[in-house]
């Protein structure tokens, strides 16, 4: 299909919007983006972005805006997740650990009662809204809702990542 000369109306002027915008605008097309908010300060900014490689970075790249996207991006963004690495013990592997380490009983048990608080949380799932649910990791967990990335903090709630991000704009 041509598009060269068309008008074409886009609702959102979001990355997706801004983006798709200008894809057009490199084709030739009569753009205009509506958006609900009067200016870029009408509300308050929430979570860093999750450009991935093979869809939001190729999208910016193929409309010309990576540079200024890269000018403009809040630093360490792309870097918002805590390293880590898992370790998977047999049952031998912890009784190894026990006679080993000094104390290692006692870090055990810590560890056991963390585990059976967590799975106290179940509980909420059922009885609980995801706003109360998200409001409350808030509370328990200001640290860690800004270096997790959302699709992890969306399963520990037990919702999809575009249920939160509903929840987290309506609740500014």
């Amino acid at each position: 299909m041509v598009i060269e000369n068309k008008s074409i109306a886009i609702v959102g002027g979001g990355p997706g919007g801004l983006i798709l915008a200008r894809l057009l605008q490199l084709k030739g097309a009569n753009v205009k983006v509506y958006e609900r908010d009067i200016n870029k300060d009408a509300r308050v900014i929430g979570s860093p972005l999750d450009m991935h490689e093979e869809s939001g970075l190729a999208a910016l790249r193929k409309a010309n805006l990576l540079d200024e996207f890269k000018k403009n991006f809040r630093p360490g963004a792309d870097k918002m997740g805590t390293n880590c690495k898992l370790i998977v013990l047999s049952k031998q592997g912890w009784e190894e650990l026990s006679r080993t380490i000094v104390g290692w009983d006692n870090i055990k048990n810590k560890m056991v009662q963390i585990c059976m608080f967590q799975k106290t949380r179940k509980g909420p799932v059922i009885s609980q809204d995801a706003t109360t649910r998200y409001v409350e990791f808030l509370e328990n967990h200001p640290s860690l809702a800004n270096r997790i990335p959302l699709v992890y903090i969306a399963s520990y709630l037990g919702v999809t990542e575009q249920s939160l991000s509903r929840i987290r704009k309506n609740i500014r």
